[in-house]
């Protein structure tokens, strides 16, 4: 690959690095969607049954939808690397970075533009599905805390009633016993099933079907044998059935399922949704700003991944990169808009760079 004689070396070996790997991902995806693609037209020229040919079509068009994601993550990150190492505008950003790492060994040099330029395209992400989920959890939280709360007090109303009720409106043990574990496609199905019994402490079924065919006497009686104990002496229990007792005992004494329900109201009514990292950075703002969200994701990345120092000499690199990798022409990025972006990060990470 050709580079212009501007970018430095950690840039250069930075693209060869990662378009080594997308390209060859990126023409997989379109030969894939291909490959997809035709399935579907086979499908909508079948003579099956028309609920058979729409269940298939179906999740192909499922599979094509996640396969373009891809595709297109692929093209959008291949392209920015791409600008990065080849656009004109990039050059008196490479100078910029070249004087601010002009003390460092050539291996720290090296690895320091690659981590900006690697935090440079990886920042540029359509951040509005975290934006929804944030908004989505945010509504469930509070349906979940008052259905929570009108569960429990069906359930406390229910059992003043002195009708018998099924153990399950009450007991977790009725619950945990009477539940199956269904998901993954029953994946641990049958584990839970055969570890539910020692969870709750039950008697293992050898031990239960022997108890049931206990021998009886000629006069139709159990034979019952006691054991006398002194009372300074300790009964000589199995390890195992007295580990069983104790867990009995203590299921025995759990809260009972309306009380659960309202820790779940009061969890969910102190949640507050939020993301972390490079994510939660970039959509620590109620207004909705590409620009803005793209800034604050380069920043993180830069400070919390490589160790940077966000320096005014890095602040207005990281301008010039922003259009670069944004490159739309509706918006233009200046080392105001990144030092204002980049405030609240605050701490040693960001130099204060008004005195300068």
């Amino acid at each position: 690959m050709d580079f212009p004689s501007f970018v430095p070396e950690g840039a250069r070996s930075h693209a060869i690095h990662f378009l080594g790997h997308y390209e060859p991902a990126l023409a997989e995806c379109e030969a894939r969607l291909v490959e997809i693609q035709n399935r579907i037209n086979e499908w909508s020229q079948s003579r099956l049954d028309n609920d058979t040919i729409q269940f298939q079509i179906t999740k192909l068009r499922q599979s094509k939808a996640e396969q373009t994601k891809y595709r297109d993550d692929f093209a959008r990150d291949i392209a920015s690397i791409k600008r990065l190492v080849h656009d004109a505008r990039m050059k008196e950003a490479y100078q910029i970075l070249t004087n601010a790492f002009f003390d460092d060994e050539d291996s720290e040099r090296q690895r320091k533009f690659d981590g900006f330029i690697y935090a440079a395209w990886s920042a540029r992400l359509d951040f509005s599905p975290y934006r929804e989920g944030l908004k989505q959890a945010a509504e469930l939280r509070d349906e979940i805390a008052k259905t929570a709360d009108k569960l429990a007090g069906l359930l406390d109303r229910i059992g003043e009633t002195g009708v018998l009720c099924p153990g399950e409106f009450f007991y977790i043990p009725s619950l945990l016993r009477n539940t199956d574990n269904h998901e993954m496609d029953d994946h641990n199905l049958y584990m839970w099933r055969a570890m539910r019994g020692y969870v709750l402490g039950d008697l293992p079924q050898r031990e239960t079907l022997e108890s049931e065919q206990t021998e009886i006497d000629p006069a139709g009686k159990p034979e019952i044998v006691f054991q006398i104990v002194a009372m300074d002496e300790k009964p000589d229990i199995d390890p195992a059935e007295e580990a069983r007792n104790t867990l009995r005992y203590a299921w025995e004494k759990s809260p009972p399922l309306s009380e659960l329900l309202k820790t779940v109201s009061k969890v969910a009514k102190e949640f507050k949704p939020s993301e972390s990292g490079v994510i939660g950075a970039a959509i620590d703002s109620r207004k909705q700003s590409l620009k803005a969200e793209y800034l604050r994701a380069f920043g993180n990345l830069l400070t919390e991944q490589h160790g940077f120092m966000l320096t005014t000499d890095i602040m207005k690199a990281m301008a010039i990169a922003a259009n670069v990798v944004i490159n739309a022409p509706d918006i233009d990025t200046t080392y105001d808009d990144v030092r204002k972006a980049l405030a609240k990060l605050g701490g040693d990470s960001l130099e204060d760079s008004r005195a300068k």
